[in-house]
């Protein structure tokens, strides 16, 4: 038995809502964590997990909600909330201790989100030239008031192009979302169309190759990620900013936005590895330091970014990882991320 994954994006709120219903058992397991690292890497203002249709076949797999709630919060400092969780399932998750409330419907959830007031703006626009200058004026204020103003540049020239995108090739309103939780800025901008606009690269002697026609080359180009999301209506292209240490929030005011502590994720870990049953004694093996930097090294981030993030220096980071190579017996990063997943070391 499978598990039917329904998502449904709220544009006015921000909020994601990832609906389960079937049994959730080993087979489904992996299909319910992709679901859930899929979206919370989109930057919402939260993950909501809807499990008012969802059975679950053994204690242990609920450690795939644990482990993916540990990664959003690490990873993308996205709140990740359960809500309609049937009773005898609740008395299954006091021990994951990444849980903290379980909400009884899905409307207590997003009151909770909108009562920590997450940074978010939403407009919607004609198919008309005019408005992507109308796309950049929003999002280029939007820095202003949160205080980004080395993201302003970068971020307005992508919803330019996002929203030129949309004029020019879906022909139908579109919507812009802006939003930030304190790691990165999300851009994000859907249309009425279902196709996205290929990689276009700038033609010599072209006029107007300086001025448009430049497409997904420029997000490519200028944010730290970006991605395209089908939805039942057409498409998001969002992208990701990573902010500096200047304009970082400090975490205070939302649900589970705080980084776990080190020695949790390797709890939680472990946890999941029932899913699994390959837990590695490899894991045990890091110290808090490595096992801290391991889950770093899926993301996007380069050692700079790591050992900033870490406020250590550059060499012990890269110190770190030299042991955690040795250990996993690897020689380049991806093979050390394949290795940990592969092992269960990394959720």
């Amino acid at each position: 038995m499978t598990v039917a994954v329904d998502t449904v994006r709220d544009l006015d709120s921000g909020v994601t809502t990832v609906r389960l219903d079937g049994e959730l058992t080993f087979a489904s397991a992996a299909g319910v964590r992709t679901a859930l690292n899929k979206c919370a890497s989109e930057c919402p203002t939260a993950v909501i997990v809807d499990m008012t249709g969802l059975e679950v076949a053994k204690p242990a797999l609920l450690a795939v909600f644990a482990t993916a709630a540990q990664r959003a919060a690490v990873q993308w400092e996205v709140a990740l909330l359960l809500c309609c969780v049937r009773p005898d399932i609740a008395g299954m998750m006091s021990a994951f201790r990444v849980f903290g409330e379980v909400y009884g419907s899905h409307h207590a959830a997003v009151a909770a989100v909108r009562g920590w007031t997450p940074r978010w703006r939403h407009q919607r626009f004609p198919p008309l030239p005019t408005s992507a200058a109308l796309a950049r004026r929003i999002v280029a204020q939007a820095c202003v008031d949160w205080d980004l103003p080395t993201l302003q540049v970068r971020a307005t020239l992508v919803v330019s192009e996002l929203a030129s995108n949309a004029i020019n090739h879906a022909g139908t309103d579109f919507h812009v979302t802006i939003s930030y939780l304190g790691r990165y800025l999300r851009v994000a901008v859907q249309d009425g169309s279902t196709a996205l606009p290929p990689l276009i690269n700038d033609l010599p002697g072209d006029p107007a190759a300086a001025e448009s026609g430049r497409g997904l080359n420029i997000v490519e180009a200028v944010a730290s990620a970006w991605n395209a999301v089908p939805t039942p209506a057409g498409k998001i292209v969002w992208s990701l900013f990573r902010a500096d240490s200047h304009g970082l929030l400090d975490g205070s005011g939302g649900p589970r936005r705080e980084h776990p502590d080190p020695q949790d994720v390797v709890e939680t870990l472990a946890c999941a590895a029932a899913v699994t049953g390959e837990y590695s004694p490899l894991l045990r093996n890091l110290s808090d330091r490595e096992a801290e930097v391991l889950r770093y090294l899926p993301t996007m981030l380069t050692t700079g970014e790591i050992a900033a993030d870490m406020h250590v220096s550059i060499n012990t980071v890269k110190a770190h990882v030299r042991s955690i190579y040795s250990k996993l017996s690897v020689s380049r990063r991806h093979d050390a991320v394949f290795i940990a997943y592969e092992r269960g070391m990394l959720p």
